[in-house]
Formats: structure tokens, C-alpha cells, sequence
């Protein structure tokens, strides 16, 4: 798996080839927050196809404090009229298909029991069915994950598809106190995508930005003659 920082290096020679100008140096800022959005969409479409996600793209966040909260705050189980467990703090973003969030599995801290991903209509149809309605399931909304149940767990796992790679590595830092080292610079973290999808995604990236570049180029030609004409009246 590569870095951030070698992913952005390829972008940035990519992008050196394909423009004329003695100041072509990117930002590392500014070609990750372009990479970043190329790799959601890249992702996404493979799931759209059907098509297997490696396990490469995944990250797992460690643990999930859940604290006890009325099941008012969750539009999905607010017909139990009782306490809920919600996430403490709210999760990083995850890529979504459809109605529901790119999740593999959320289980409890000790990998014995694996909770379900459901939503509004799916939980209503279900809840009265003696067989599924005492299941654990859970939802997402307004970025905290809801469980069904008033007596815990009170610390979840979670693997799942992020959208931005280094979101789950913070969380797991703050959170866990999972190899903390708030010094380490973004470069060196892993940017969790499969290596035939690096390739897609630092052409695409490069192509963007040398568009960009050559859109502010004209641009500006275009501003110069314009004031030259004025000057010229």
C-alpha cells in the first residue's frame, strides 16, 4: 500500500510532464484535496459494478465509544420511546451506495457479536417480526452510529470504506490511543487504495489539475488583453 506522499509525488511528475511553465510545483495540500474526491468516485463505481473491493481500500476504527441517549435523537428508532446507545463522538465520512453506507461488518469489542446495517423503512417493516425484531441493528445519522438496544454494547468495531484515508487514522489516534503521534506528517500515512486503482486515479488526477492550470492560464491572457485594450482607448 502506498503513502500519501508517494501518491502525491506521482501526481505531481505526471503533472510536471504535461505542462510548460518554470513553476509547475503543486501544493501537496492542493493535490490531495484532489486525489481524495478521484478515489471516492473510483471506489463507488466498482461497488456500483459489483465488483470486488479489495481489502486494500478498507480501514477499521477500533473502537467506538457508545454512550446511552434517548431514542428521540434518532429518526430511525425513535418509535421504541426508550434510551438507544449512540456513538460518542461522530464517525469519519464513509462512502455510501444507494441507501446504505460501504460497511463490511460492526461487531462488538470482543468480535462476538456482529450488529446489522438497516434503515427507517427496512426497521419499521421488520419490528414487529418475532424473528428479526430482537436483533441488533444500526443506523447512521448525522454522523453518529444508533443501536437499537438500551443495554449495550458500549464499544463497537467498525470496517468499513472511508472517504478520506486519513479521517480513520485520527479517529482511531484520539479515540483509541491507537499509535499516536499527532507529529507524523500526513505524507507518511497510508492512503488505502488497491494498486491497479492508483494508477486510474493518479492520471485522472493529473489530467484534472493540468486542465485547471491551463484554464487559470487563459484566464489570465485573457485579462491582460483585455486591460490592454482598455489602456489603449
Amino acid at each position: 500500500m502506498s503513502k500519501i506522499g508517494e501518491v502525491i509525488e506521482r501526481v505531481q511528475s505526471l503533472y510536471s510532464k504535461g505542462v510548460n511553465s518554470d513553476d509547475s510545483r503543486l501544493s501537496s495540500r492542493l493535490i490531495y484535496s484532489t486525489i481524495k474526491p478521484i478515489r471516492a468516485t473510483l471506489l463507488t463505481n466498482k461497488i456500483k459494478k459489483r465488483q470486488i473491493i479489495s481489502d486494500w481500500n478498507y480501514h477499521i476504527l477500533s473502537c467506538i465509544n457508545m454512550v446511552k441517549v434517548s431514542s428521540s435523537q434518532c429518526k430511525c428508532f425513535s418509535s421504541l420511546g426508550c434510551d438507544v446507545y449512540r456513538s460518542e463522538e461522530k464517525l469519519p465520512a464513509i462512502l455510501s451506495e444507494k441507501s446504505l453506507h460501504i460497511i463490511e461488518w460492526v461487531m462488538d469489542i470482543n468480535n462476538t457479536q456482529t450488529i446489522n446495517q438497516t434503515y427507517r423503512e427496512e426497521y419499521l417493516y421488520n419490528k414487529g417480526n418475532k424473528y428479526t425484531s430482537k436483533k441488533l441493528k444500526f443506523v447512521i445519522e448525522n454522523g453518529h452510529l444508533f443501536i437499537n438496544s438500551d443495554i449495550g454494547p458500549k464499544v463497537l468495531t467498525m470496517k468499513a470504506l472511508f472517504s478520506n484515508p486519513l479521517a480513520p487514522e485520527i479517529f482511531n489516534e484520539i479515540n483509541c490511543g491507537e499509535g499516536l503521534d499527532k507529529c507524523r506528517p500526513m505524507t507518511e500515512r497510508d492512503f488505502y487504495l488497491e494498486e491497479d486503482l492508483e494508477n486510474i486515479l493518479v492520471d485522472m488526477a493529473a489530467k484534472q489539475l493540468i486542465e485547471v492550470f491551463t484554464q487559470m492560464r487563459e484566464d489570465k491572457t485573457n485579462d491582460t488583453s483585455d486591460s490592454l485594450k482598455q489602456q489603449s482607448k
